[in-house]
């Protein structure tokens, strides 16, 4: 589809894309590891440690986060396959984790490097998970879908947030945890715009209309930020959507919606 990012292989070249991307593939690949990969991704969203402070005793998030890493690495010899790494863009990554540890022992902040270093690796983890589990286009539909519904959590605490007065700075609003600093919350928001954009224009009326919705959302959530980082990012990828349409029309009415905003 013009314009728009694509979920499958392009038709040109297929045999470099399929190279370069090896996660992408007609087998069905991982099955438990990937559903824990979905379980990962939804308590990430919702903060459930934060919300219950009693459950981090039980540290739910990485639990479910080894146990997915755990399962993959079984489900892999099982079925008598390695780890699969794109390329160059994973070998790079795993080179600079690599680089990041070694540089650590002479740091002049030792501890502060390690600590960094061990946050980058379960980064890295996670990278793995998701390459070596997303196997199909229907797989990475699920996972956009995902993160999208799980956008919800941050962006409804948000407006909920703001509607009670439980304001930072006396006027931005903003969620829990990760989500904590009004900056980060806008910036995980604006992430998601396109991606829920792209699931809405190969969806049908029903689901589009709950993920144009979900859209509204966050685009209330974010002006409540008053995050100007976040506004800006924002106007930068509603701009480049309206670019990439085709139609006089979108372009036009994406343009009076900025023009509107801005005002």
């Amino acid at each position: 589809m013009q314009g728009s990012i694509e979920f499958g292989l392009p038709a040109s070249r297929p045999r470099r894309y399929a190279r370069d991307l090896p996660v992408v593939a007609t087998g069905a690949g991982p099955g438990v590891s990937f559903k824990l990969l979905i379980l990962f991704l939804l308590m990430l969203y919702s903060n459930i440690a934060v919300i219950f402070p009693q459950l981090n005793v039980f540290r739910p998030v990485l639990v479910v986060a080894v146990g997915a890493v755990f399962m993959l690495v079984v489900e892999l010899a099982l079925a008598r396959q390695s780890f699969k790494l794109a390329w160059p863009q994973g070998y790079l990554l795993v080179a600079f984790l690599g680089v990041a540890l070694v540089s650590s022992f002479n740091a002049i902040y030792a501890r502060l490097a390690f600590d960094t270093t061990s946050d980058l690796s379960k980064i890295v983890l996670i990278y793995l998970l998701l390459e070596n589990t997303i196997t199909n286009e229907k797989r990475l539909r699920t996972i956009f879908l995902t993160i999208v519904i799980g956008g919800l959590f941050p962006a409804l605490g948000t407006i909920n947030n703001y509607m009670s007065g439980h304001l930072l700075e006396g006027s931005r609003a903003a969620w829990k945890g990760l989500f904590g600093n009004p900056n980060e919350d806008a910036y995980a928001l604006v992430i998601l715009i396109p991606i829920a954009a792209v699931l809405a224009s190969k969806s049908r009326w029903v689901p589009r209309l709950a993920l144009w919705a979900i859209m509204g959302a966050y685009l209330l959530a974010i002006f409540l930020t008053f995050s100007r980082g976040g506004l800006l990012g924002l106007f930068a990828v509603v701009a480049l959507i309206g670019w990439k349409q085709k139609s006089l029309a979108v372009r036009a009415l994406l343009v009076a919606g900025l023009v509107g905003s801005l005002l």
